[in-house]
C-alpha cells in the first residue's frame, strides 16, 4: 500500500487516542505523529517519494502551524495531489466546515474525538478506497 497515515494534533492524549482508533479500524499500522502542521509538512516534503500518498488526520487549531496554514502550505508543492486530508476538530463553526470544503485535499470533516464508527467509512471514500482494497 503506497499510503502513509499522519495524525497531526498538539494534544498528546488526542494523538494517542487517535492512533489507537486508526490502528483498531485497520486504517494505520504505524501512523506518523506530528504535533503541529509545520512538523507534518516537513515530514511530507522530506519523504521525497513520488510513489507515496498521504492520508492526514489534521487538527485546525495548533501552535506554530495550524491546520489552515498547513493546507495553504501544501498548495503549489509537488505533493499537493498526493495528500488527502481528514479534518478532525473540536470546532462546531459552520464557517470552518465551509472553509475545509474549499481545499481539494480535504476529503472529510469529523468532530473530535475519532471513534471506530466514524473512522471505518473513511476506507470507502472514493479518493482513498483503492489504497485499502485487497489485491
Amino acid at each position: 500500500m503506497n499510503l502513509k497515515i499522519l495524525i497531526v494534533d498538539d494534544d498528546p492524549i488526542v494523538l494517542y487516542l487517535h492512533r489507537i482508533i486508526l490502528e483498531d479500524c485497520n486504517i494505520a499500522e504505524n501512523p506518523i505523529i506530528a504535533e503541529n502542521g509545520k512538523i507534518a509538512l516537513e515530514t511530507l516534503l522530506a519523504e521525497n517519494n513520488p510513489e507515496m500518498n498521504y492520508l492526514v488526520f489534521l487538527d485546525i487549531n495548533m501552535p506554530i502551524m495550524g491546520g489552515w496554514d498547513f493546507l495553504e502550505a501544501i498548495q503549489n508543492t509537488i505533493i499537493q495531489d498526493k495528500v488527502f486530508v481528514v479534518m478532525v476538530t473540536s470546532s462546531l463553526d459552520a464557517k470552518d466546515y465551509q472553509k475545509a470544503k474549499s481545499y481539494s485535499q480535504v476529503i472529510n470533516y469529523l468532530e473530535k474525538p475519532l471513534s471506530e464508527p466514524v473512522c471505518t467509512p473513511i476506507k470507502s471514500l472514493p479518493q482513498v478506497k483503492h489504497f485499502f482494497e485487497k489485491s
